[in-house]
């Protein structure tokens, strides 16, 4: 009887292992597909991190990388997960990507029906994205800025949200102003920011992961 419990339980302990190792993998694997995307070669941040999210680096960073020789492009990119309380969705994965980024032109965008579309906010374009709104600097005798983002395929499928329409975060509404795809499977699960709103939502402002 002993023996029979003492096999269980090292089967249940070898299983368990083995399920861990199958989800690491796939979490690696999920997170190469970001990178062969945007054909990224190079992914830097802090040293002793335990993960790609709780990576804490100065933004600049990317600048001053981009100055040496040998070196094509960088980009800053904050990563996080955000919640829409009202929709019932948890654990969603955000990036924040500066509006002017080459990495935005990597994706493949639907916009908003002009009937659907505020005329005072830009729609983005492969080559000329629209600029994100913070809301920071306003300029004296204005409404605040609206606030956008861009919500992944399969993210706004399973919402059911289309572009125009509008998401809250934390009571605050940001309007759908693009769909993208991306040949990345994490990504079209996904929710992009303009790198300077996400630092202000997630109080991390000048980072990037």
């Amino acid at each position: 009887m002993r023996s029979a419990l003492t096999l269980l339980a090292l089967a249940t302990a070898i299983a368990a292992v083995v399920s861990l190792q199958g989800i690491s993998r796939g979490f690696t694997r999920s997170f190469g597909e970001i990178y062969t995307a945007h054909s990224v070669d190079i992914v830097v941040s802090r040293a002793g991190s335990a993960d790609r999210l709780s990576s804490s680096i100065d933004q600049h960073f990317a600048e001053e990388i981009a100055k040496l020789p040998e070196v094509n492009r960088t980009a800053a990119v904050l990563l996080d997960t955000l919640s829409l309380e009202d929709e019932g969705v948890y654990g969603i994965p955000v990036m924040g990507i500066a509006h002017d980024s080459w990495l935005r032109r990597d994706y493949e965008i639907q916009r908003a029906r002009k009937n659907e579309v505020n005329p005072n906010d830009r729609q983005p374009d492969q080559n000329d994205t629209p600029r994100g709104k913070d809301g920071s600097a306003q300029v004296a005798g204005t409404q605040p800025a609206e606030r956008t983002v861009w919500l992944g395929i399969h993210l706004a499928d399973r919402l059911g949200v289309s572009p125009g329409k509008t998401v809250n975060l934390f009571d605050e509404p940001y309007r759908v102003t693009a769909l993208f795809k991306s040949r990345s499977t994490w990504e079209n699960g996904a929710m992009i920011f303009d790198l300077d709103e996400l630092q202000r939502l997630t109080d991390r402002r000048g980072q990037a992961t």
